[in-house]
């Protein structure tokens, strides 16, 4: 918790800053390291934010460089202040998301627009894979754009008994 620390050639133990410690040999502040599961950043010992965790073996660093978010989560800085941002509803992400654009639409959901997922029509489509911006379309079913997702302006049509097989 101290180090020793020599001035004017008087010896003193001056204390580690807070949430540190280091050897009984220490003979400098160099020699305080940060306690478990805190990283260095400008002379100070701090913590990842709320819902992340510090990359293995990181010592020291900038919180979002060092801290990853936890999945369903992304990292955002705003004034310098760092914290993780849950995904929107019906959306995933994996553990170090950077950006709100790494949530995914979750299985039976597709993206008709950015960071909002709608539910895929049943019956009539096919949403089995997370991540989709258009579902696919269904044995029996076809659209005239496959890949767009206006289902609007490119809806859904029955097909005529073994003419199409869908996506």
């Amino acid at each position: 918790d101290h180090y020793r620390e020599i001035i004017n050639g008087l010896m003193s133990c001056t204390k580690c800053r807070p949430r540190s410690t280091s050897s009984n040999d220490s003979v400098s502040s160099n020699n305080c390291t940060c306690d478990v599961g805190y990283f260095l950043e400008s002379m100070e010992c701090k913590s990842c934010p709320v819902n992340s965790v510090l990359n293995k073996g990181v010592k020291t660093g900038k919180r979002k460089d060092v801290c990853s978010c936890n999945s369903g989560f992304y990292i955002k800085t705003n004034s310098g202040k760092t914290s993780c941002v849950k995904c929107p509803l019906e959306t995933q992400s994996k553990k170090g998301s950077t950006s709100p654009t790494d949530c995914k639409c979750n299985k039976g959901f597709y993206a008709p627009t950015d960071f909002t997922c709608a539910a895929c029509p049943p019956e009539k489509s096919v949403c089995d894979i997370p991540g989709l911006s258009a579902p696919r379309t269904a044995a029996g079913w076809w659209r005239a754009n496959l890949t767009h997702s206006n289902l609007t302006e490119y809806p859904f049509y029955k097909c005529k008994p073994d003419q199409c097989k869908g996506n």
